[in-house]
């Protein structure tokens, strides 16, 4: 059976309904594309010789859709905003200052309540130390501020043991293993109730396997510290010699060319863990710009076409072979 590369049309983008409505530039797709590979047995093959093929060829889909308001969200998570009442001298030159010196972009108004912006940059959420987060820089302004104890005490927190420290070192929670890589914590959710006085950080953990998340965070409880673990998901690893792994390793370099580069482990959630032995596989190629779940994602169109064929042949090595 081979891979008939001739067969799709890459010119031309489908809605959901499955309705043309483009044939032409990919650079003027707003809304949905979709490419078609198809497969056809050769002369010397038979029927029988698969036993899931029940046709003389088939196919196989792959779309994209972009969401506009989930990007306009995407820009609103990378920021973070305080708003503070009573009397600080010359605040509005001391964060401009802040946001000169660190280099971030931010915002500040004046007025009966003094509201302030800081502009990080989104990163996935189980590569923290790629991004810039706004919120604990924002800590870090607030700290050098004179602000009420409670206020204090949590931006002092926030700032002087979680923020640049995506791994935990400060806390002493860090963990490494040589398969999976670090842990890696992503501080990515902080409000301040200022008439209870209680401030929340809702934190992102992702570890390898063999780390007793639980145990470790327990021994940072401490007086007006209150840790609560809301939901835990065992590490999902399947070794590199498996031939499910080696099998799409192969395809990859086959297609690509990349002798260089091996399978590795990483920390985002995907659908491979719904399986007792599954892989996420792709789609960022080496050296490319990694934008995912970032404001202004994308992916350039020839990388997806080579991961089209690189899936579909994947698929039939896994399934037919």
């Amino acid at each position: 059976m081979k891979l008939d590369n001739n067969i799709y049309d890459n010119n031309t983008v489908f809605n959901t309904d499955g309705k043309e409505i483009f044939n032409g530039n990919f650079k003027e797709l707003k809304d949905f594309m979709l490419n078609t590979f198809n497969f056809k047995l050769t002369d010397n093959e038979k029927m029988e010789d698969y036993e899931d093929f029940n046709g003389r060829e088939f196919k196989i889909q792959m779309g994209i859709h972009i969401d506009p308001e989930f990007l306009k969200s995407l820009e609103a998570a990378a920021s973070a905003e305080a708003k503070l009442s009573g009397e600080e001298k010359d605040i509005k030159e001391k964060f401009e200052k802040f946001l000169s010196d660190e280099k971030l972009e931010g915002e500040v108004n004046s007025g009966e309540v003094i509201t302030l912006v800081v502009k990080g940059k989104a990163a996935h959420g189980s590569t923290p130390q790629f991004g810039i987060n706004a919120g604990t820089k924002l800590a870090e302004f607030l700290n050098t501020l004179n602000l009420d104890t409670n206020g204090k005490n949590y931006v002092n927190y926030i700032a002087t043991r979680l923020a640049n420290d995506p791994f935990g070192k400060v806390l002493g929670i860090e963990y490494s293993d040589d398969e999976m890589g670090a842990s890696t914590y992503n501080y990515g959710i902080f409000k301040y109730d200022p008439v209870e006085k209680v401030g929340v950080v809702k934190t992102d953990c992702r570890h390898p396997k063999n780390f007793d998340l639980v145990s470790k965070l327990e021994k940072l409880q401490e007086e007006n510290i209150n840790i609560v673990v809301t939901s835990t998901k065992e590490a999902h690893y399947v070794p590199k010699d498996d031939e499910l792994v080696t099998t799409l390793v192969d395809v990859y370099r086959k297609h690509t060319g990349d002798t260089k580069n091996d399978a590795f482990v990483l920390g985002g959630g995907t659908y491979a863990r719904c399986l007792k032995k599954g892989v996420a596989f792709g789609l960022l190629f080496p050296g490319k710009q990694d934008t995912m779940h970032q404001a202004n994602e994308f992916l350039e169109i020839e990388d997806l076409l080579l991961a089209t064929a690189i899936y579909a042949e994947g698929i039939y090595k896994l399934c037919c072979e």
